[in-house]
C-alpha cells in the first residue's frame, strides 16, 4: 500500500474521531439539559400514582366509617357511640382524621376523612407531602319486603313495641290484642303444612307491605306444631305484622324481629321480645311502620 493511501486513511480516521467527540459532547449537553425535566416527570408519575392509591384507600375509610355510623343509629345507638364507631373505622382504614354529622333526621351520617402522606420524588420540586380527602354518606331505611318469615302474624299495636321487653302472645284464633294468628303461605291451613313452614322459614317466599297473606284460621292444637315452634327458643326470626284482615287474609303492614324465649304447648302461648335488627332487603322506603327492621345503604 502506498504512502498516499496510508495518509488518506489516517485523515479519515482523524475526521471520524473528531466528529464522534463533537457528537458525544453534544449528547452530554443535551442530557444535562433535559435530565431535570425527566426527573420531574418521573416524580409526577410516581407520586401521582401514589396519590391515586391513597385516594382509593381514604375513600374506603370514608365508606366504612359512614356505614358503621348508620348501622349504630339503626340499632338505636347514641350519638356518642356513633362518633366512636366513625372514628374507629376511619382510623382502622388509614385516615388521619375524620369529621361527621348526623343527616336525614338522625337516620344517617355524613363522614369526611383525610390522610397526609410523604411523597417519593416530588420533594425535589417542592412537594414533600400530599393530602387526600374523601367523603361518604349512609343511612338506614325501613324494609318494605322480606322473606324467611315465621308463619305467624301479630296485629300492629298503635303504640308500637317496647324493644327487649318480654311479651306473652297466645293463639286464640281471633283478631285480638296480644294474640297471634298462624299463616298459610300457599292457602293450605293443615297442621302438617304449618309445622313444616315453622321449621323451614325459607318456605315463606318474599312478601311486601300491602300484600295479603292467607290465614290458617282457628287454633292449631297439634303437638307437632308447638314442638316445631319450641325449636326456635333462644333464636330470632322475622314475622309479618298486619293491620287488618281482608277476606280471611292478613294485610302486611310492616315486619318485626321476635326472639322466642319460651313456649307453652298446654296454654298455646309463647313468650319473647322484639328487637332492632339489620337485614338486607330487596326493597326499602316508606309505606309501613318502622318497628326496628332496617337496611343500611350508602347514599352517595
Amino acid at each position: 500500500m502506498g504512502n498516499h493511501m496510508i495518509q488518506q486513511l489516517i485523515r479519515i480516521h482523524q475526521t471520524i474521531t473528531q466528529r464522534f467527540a463533537q457528537e458525544r459532547g453534544a449528547v452530554l449537553v443535551y442530557v444535562a439539559v433535559i435530565l431535570p425535566a425527566l426527573i420531574a416527570v418521573a416524580a409526577l408519575a410516581i407520586d401521582a400514582s401514589n396519590a391515586y392509591a391513597q385516594q382509593r384507600r381514604i375513600q374506603t375509610a370514608a365508606d366504612a366509617a359512614a356505614l358503621a355510623g348508620a348501622q349504630r343509629l339503626a340499632l338505636g345507638g347514641s350519638l356518642d357511640l356513633v362518633a366512636s364507631d366513625v372514628q374507629s373505622l376511619a382510623a382502622a382504614n388509614g385516615a388521619d382524621s375524620a369529621a361527621w354529622e348526623a343527616i336525614d333526621n338522625n337516620t344517617g351520617v355524613r363522614v369526611t376523612v383525610q390522610r397526609t402522606v410523604n411523597t417519593f420524588f416530588a420533594g425535589s420540586i417542592g412537594y414533600h407531602t400530599i393530602t387526600v380527602r374523601a367523603a361518604a354518606s349512609a343511612r338506614y331505611l325501613t324494609i318494605t319486603g322480606a322473606d324467611n318469615l315465621l308463619p305467624m302474624s301479630i296485629k300492629y299495636p298503635p303504640n308500637g313495641f317496647v324493644f327487649d321487653q318480654l311479651y306473652t302472645l297466645w293463639d286464640d284464633g281471633k283478631d285480638a290484642p296480644g294474640s297471634f294468628g298462624w299463616i298459610s303461605w300457599n292457602g293450605n291451613p293443615s297442621a302438617k303444612t304449618l309445622e313444616q313452614n315453622i321449621a323451614n322459614p325459607s318456605n315463606s317466599g318474599l312478601w311486601s307491605i300491602g300484600d295479603q297473606i292467607p290465614a290458617a284460621s282457628g287454633v292449631m292444637n297439634s303437638a307437632s306444631v308447638w314442638d316445631a315452634l319450641a325449636a326456635w327458643q333462644g333464636k330470632a326470626i322475622l314475622i309479618p305484622i298486619y293491620d287488618i284482615i281482608i277476606n280471611g287474609k292478613y294485610r302486611v303492614y310492616t315486619f318485626a324481629e321476635f326472639t322466642v324465649v319460651s313456649t307453652s304447648k298446654k296454654d298455646k302461648t309463647m313468650t319473647g321480645y322484639f328487637s332492632r335488627t339489620l337485614r338486607r332487603s330487596v326493597s326499602v322506603g316508606a309505606g309501613g311502620a318502622d318497628l326496628g327492621v332496617r337496611d343500611v345503604r350508602m347514599t352517595e
